[in-house]
């Protein structure tokens, strides 16, 4: 499945055309910003102090200055409360290209009632990306079991009581689409479609704690290590 991100408002057009654009005074007076000049994209976002921006209308007010396009962001998760700033609220705005998330793309904003406060995270600029269809999520599961030998007894189809340690109700692994790095591209913006497949809480003990497949192929092009239970 594509990760699963909760849908824009369905008034974003509207928005997009409503909200008041800022200057440049304006956003100089109102943010602040640090930039990674190594990957050309900025990595912390703060309200000023005594600054309240409404936040339905942040990406688009500052789009210009920020040059990240309001629609290739999308919320992803649910909100949660900020374990350190009590009152605030926590929600990851993932980087969304061709309609694929894209990884390490995206900002975890933190909100104070409808009042932005703060962005951290990074925005991926001129993505090359050879988007081709890509083979369904059980073509790669198959090609993940066949490429760690599993048989037909997988623990989520045929649970068996456990001792002490172990997951006494197994699920099955769960497989996410996204754009991620491609090793044999010339840079870092070069991306390619993928299947990331976890394995957490399958039951199945193995050194991999997740795969990562070439989504037109299904070949294996990346182990994460972990000894999975």
């Amino acid at each position: 499945m594509v990760l699963p991100f909760i849908c824009l408002c369905l008034n974003c057009r509207n928005r997009a055309r409503s909200a008041k654009r800022s200057t440049q005074w304006e956003f100089v007076r109102e943010l602040t910003v640090q930039t990674d000049w190594t990957r050309h994209c900025a990595t912390v976002i703060l309200a000023r102090p005594g600054v309240d921006i409404p936040f339905e209308d942040f990406w688009y007010r500052y789009e210009a200055f920020l040059g990240i396009p309001p629609a290739e962001l999308a919320p992803m998760g649910r909100p949660r409360a900020d374990p350190i700033r009590p009152g605030y609220t926590l929600v990851y705005w993932g980087q969304v290209h061709q309609g694929y998330p894209v990884a390490n793309g995206g900002y975890t904003v933190a909100t104070e009632g409808p009042w932005f406060r703060s962005a951290h995270g990074c925005f991926v600029h001129d993505i090359r990306a050879l988007v081709s269809k890509p083979i369904d999520e059980k073509t790669a599961l198959q090609a993940a079991f066949r490429f760690l030998k599993l048989g037909d007894q997988l623990p989520w189809t045929h649970p068996k009581s456990c001792g002490p340690g172990c997951v006494s109700h197994p699920e099955p692994p769960k497989a996410y689409l996204s754009l991620t790095s491609n090793p044999g591209g010339p840079t870092e913006k070069d991306l390619r479609l993928t299947w990331f497949i976890d394995f957490g809480g399958t039951g199945i003990n193995l050194d991999v704690g997740a795969l990562t497949l070439d989504a037109g192929t299904g070949e294996v092009i990346e182990s994460v290590p972990g000894f999975i239970r």
